[in-house]
């Protein structure tokens, strides 16, 4: 596991942009199509408009490379500004020179056959090239709850008090709040070539130290990272303020200056 600490939120975010396009171009120097799947979480804003800032200084070809949402709010369509689809595709997807056809996103008004349809595809590549969780401050991400299984694919899930109270604010009624997700399970970290986790923020500092300290867990699913070979974490230097001396000196590839 490598992990990065950087000094500062805009150094977090450059170097994060930046990695990200490095290992994609240089993973197409070695294999032309590259299967990805990418954060949808709301703090990722920042990070996807340092890769489109910077996305000419790499040789990356976008027609090559197929991307997975890894959740969706059931409720709402990928034209709702609320879902997680409108906001890859505003941040994102509409930024690059990529296929419709490689796109592969959930809409949250369909049923429960997408994911079965979106299971075969994956069953067909086999692997993914690399999968990218943006930690939340419960120690979750893409739908995964605490308790959730490590070994599950695709399923529907029930949001957990404190994620509906962190996406309350973007609706004007209760009512409207969804409960549910499509979220792609950890089962898939079992298929992943790569593995990205990123942090950012005090509030998620208990959250990191669970994931990578302490023992592989339900309660934080997660921290199944840890048995995976190939792992690269990028935090903020806040976000890293309860990890332990020796994750900090021990595990530490290099500080981001």
């Amino acid at each position: 596991m490598n992990i990065y600490i950087a000094n500062s939120y805009k150094d977090y975010i450059d170097f994060t942009a930046k990695h990200i396009l490095n290992f994609l171009e240089k993973k197409q120097e070695k294999k032309e199509k590259l299967y990805i799947s990418v954060s949808s979480e709301y703090d990722t804003k920042d990070i996807y408009k340092s890769i489109i800032e910077n996305i000419k200084s790499y040789k990356i070809n976008f027609k090559n490379i197929f991307i997975f949402q890894q959740s969706e709010y059931i409720g709402l369509s990928p034209t709702d500004k609320n879902s997680k689809a409108y906001f890859l595709k505003e941040n994102l997807i509409s930024k690059l020179d990529i296929p419709e056809e490689n796109v592969f996103l959930f809409d949250g008004k369909g049923d429960e056959s997408q994911m079965d349809k979106q299971l075969e595809i994956i069953k067909k590549i086999g692997r993914f090239d690399v999968i990218w969780y943006s930690l939340t401050a419960d120690s979750t991400s893409a739908g995964n709850e605490r308790m959730s299984s490590l070994s599950s694919l695709f399923r529907i899930k029930t949001l957990s008090e404190h994620s509906i109270s962190e996406i309350k604010k973007r609706f004007s009624e209760d009512k409207e709040v969804p409960t549910t997700v499509f979220s792609m399970g950890m089962g898939f970290i079992d298929i992943v070539d790569t593995v990205l986790l990123t942090s950012s923020g005090i509030e998620k500092s208990c959250s990191l130290r669970e994931c990578l300290e302490h023992g592989i867990s339900d309660s934080y699913p997660l921290s199944k990272l840890q048995k995976h070979s190939d792992v690269t974490v990028i935090a903020d230097y806040e976000s890293s303020l309860r990890l332990s001396s020796q994750t900090v000196f021990m595990k530490i590839e290099k500080n981001i200056k």
